[in-house]
């Protein structure tokens, strides 16, 4: 209802979840869609306490390169086009942490 009335979406398809704090959300993110061992993309320099928040999870970082406009999607595409299971020990990751 805030976010209606404060905000007032100009489309009728939006949702919003209110929580306490940044950490608490997305650790209940990262224990739906994680398991122990997968990897999570990062921006190379991003919120200390995103990775800080995986870790006890067992979530492994992976930084994906970023210039003057932010995440840069060839390295996104290059890290995924050649992800190697075998050799990183885990699935392709399937989540990625950005900061608009």
């Amino acid at each position: 209802m805030h976010g209606q009335i404060v905000h007032n979406p100009p489309y009728k398809d939006w949702g919003c979840v209110f929580t306490p704090g940044s950490s608490y959300p997305l650790e209940q993110v990262y224990r739906m869609f994680g398991n122990r061992g997968d990897f999570v993309l990062y921006e190379e320099f991003t919120f200390a306490s995103a990775v800080e928040t995986a870790a006890p999870l067992g979530l492994k970082p992976c930084g994906v390169k970023v210039d003057e406009e932010g995440l840069m999607p060839s390295d996104l595409d290059d890290i995924l086009t050649n992800w190697d299971e075998a050799a990183r020990g885990a699935r392709k990751p399937i989540l990625l942490y950005t900061v608009p």
